[in-house]
């Protein structure tokens, strides 16, 4: 009988639908202990709780040590294998790179707005991920290369497709936004300039584009004119921010140095926060608060950089945020400074919260 053991756990409350996969599994003459974790459906989330194999009934012991922790937190047990698509392939190497992008700041919209070299595109807020197929095989490969799991909606959406490809994108939740194309029915296409391979891809894909789908296409902009008019709109609209692309440009994977023919802008948000604690293992960095009515609640933590003076507890302080987390914890906190002219920080209900997300990797 085999020593290897799989468990699925499922938690659901409120608007929070998680799932997290433990696996024991054996690796040359001794076990792993793996997981998945993430919304339910979604591209989990890997992790190893054993860097390096170990025996059997250490193994083990983490195992169950690992199943029991989140039965105690309320999820249900179902044993069996993850229910998504290419678990059993997490981690294969693919040598397939993305292209990654440079921020750019607001002054320097200007430019790209009234060149007509460059389109824009909405950034979305997921997960990067390439899709491959070839034959009757998809996989997906994430921003390292690595081949990961994803959900089967979008297997199923895809066979609606002919032929092999590899196109780009951006997950979110079960649904796959994509925006790029770099091979299609065994050509390469990344030496193409941008403009060419989006044709390719709308040809290819743009009935997804006219479906609510596992599957849609990523609208660009042309046009200084219509370039602005669609920001203001995604400004207004709260997404994570735009990305704009040289349309003669080919695809390069990696990330320049500076520049590049591929550039992204977030828009960023501000709050008034209070200071709670300083970090007590020595780092420059303090834990803050927000109201929640007339409670006060964590929203994570910031670094103050040795420009600034550390603020005293109780202080309140300028942050600089992208979202936050509806479990509490700002994403990419900036310090700003403190605030000598509110008497209250902000309450938590005015903070901007990342759609689609309802756990941190620190729930598991």
């Amino acid at each position: 009988m085999s020593s290897e053991k799989h468990v699925a756990l499922f938690f659901k409350q409120g608007s929070s639908d998680k799932e997290y996969h433990v696996h024991l599994v054996k690796s040359g003459s001794g076990y792993l202990v793996k997981i998945e974790y993430g919304r339910r459906g979604s591209s989990l989330t890997a992790s190893q709780k054993t860097p390096v194999p170990v025996d059997l009934d250490k193994a083990t012991e983490i195992f169950e040590a690992q199943v029991h922790s989140k039965l105690l937190k309320g999820y249900t047990k179902a044993t069996g294998q993850a229910p998504y698509v290419g678990g059993d392939k997490e981690n294969k190497i693919t040598g397939i790179l993305p292209q990654l992008l440079n921020n750019i700041e607001k002054e320097e919209l200007d430019g790209l707005f009234d060149d007509s070299s460059w389109c824009m595109q909405e950034k979305k807020d997921g997960k990067r991920m390439l899709f491959r197929r070839s034959g009757e095989v998809l996989e997906a490969i994430n921003r390292k290369g690595l081949l990961v799991g994803f959900p089967q909606a979008i297997q199923d959406r895809f066979s609606c497709i002919e032929g092999d490809f590899l196109v780009d994108g951006e997950l979110i939740g079960e649904v796959v936004w994509l925006f790029d194309i770099l091979e299609r029915q065994g050509t390469n296409l990344r030496a193409k300039g941008y403009v060419e391979r989006h044709a390719v891809l709308l040809g290819a894909f743009g009935e997804f584009d006219k479906n609510e789908s596992a599957v849609q296409l990523i609208y660009t902009t042309f046009g200084a004119t219509s370039k602005r008019k669609a920001f203001k709109a995604l400004e207004k609209k709260g997404v994570e921010g735009v990305v704009f692309k040289r349309i003669s440009a080919p695809y390069s994977a990696g990330r320049p140095n500076s520049g590049g023919d591929q550039r992204k802008f977030k828009f960023k948000q501000t709050a008034t926060v209070q200071v709670s604690n300083h970090n007590e293992k020595g780092k420059r960095s303090v834990y803050i608060q927000c109201l929640e009515g007339k409670e006060l609640v964590d929203v994570g933590k910031v670094t103050v950089l040795p420009n600034f003076p550390m603020p005293e507890v109780g202080t309140l302080v300028e942050i600089e945020y992208l979202y936050r987390h509806i479990h509490g914890a700002l994403y990419q906190p900036v310090y700003l400074g403190e605030r000598t002219d509110l008497d209250y920080p902000d309450q938590v209900s005015t903070l901007k919260v990342k759609e689609g997300v309802d756990i941190d990797e620190e729930d598991f």
